[in-house]
């Protein structure tokens, strides 16, 4: 398999009752939801993340590329600060931002 391109959405929201009690906030808090589509190179999706992540302890850090040569790591990536994030299908991690 062989992965072609990756389609995230970030946009606002809040938090509903699930949400708030895995994040420590109340019910309706601000964050983020982000949304990422993977696909393969004839268009089939490969992978599917929903995140959501709170509102007062997330940053983001982009670095846009069209140089292929550029390598992994050269787009964009996600920082939640101390790991307040939920995590679902797949989706890894960032480096806690201190």
């Amino acid at each position: 398999m062989h992965v072609s391109e990756a389609v995230q959405s970030i946009e606002p929201t809040v938090v509903n009752e699930v949400e708030a009690g895995i994040l420590g906030v109340p019910v309706l808090s601000p964050a983020l939801l982000v949304e990422r589509l993977t696909t393969d190179r004839a268009g089939r999706p490969v992978g599917y993340v929903h995140s959501v992540y709170r509102g007062d302890r997330y940053r983001m850090v982009s670095r846009p590329s069209l140089d292929p040569a550029a390598g992994p790591g050269a787009g964009a990536r996600s920082d939640p600060a101390n790991g307040a994030g939920v995590r679902m299908a797949g989706d890894r991690p960032g480096r806690p931002v201190r």
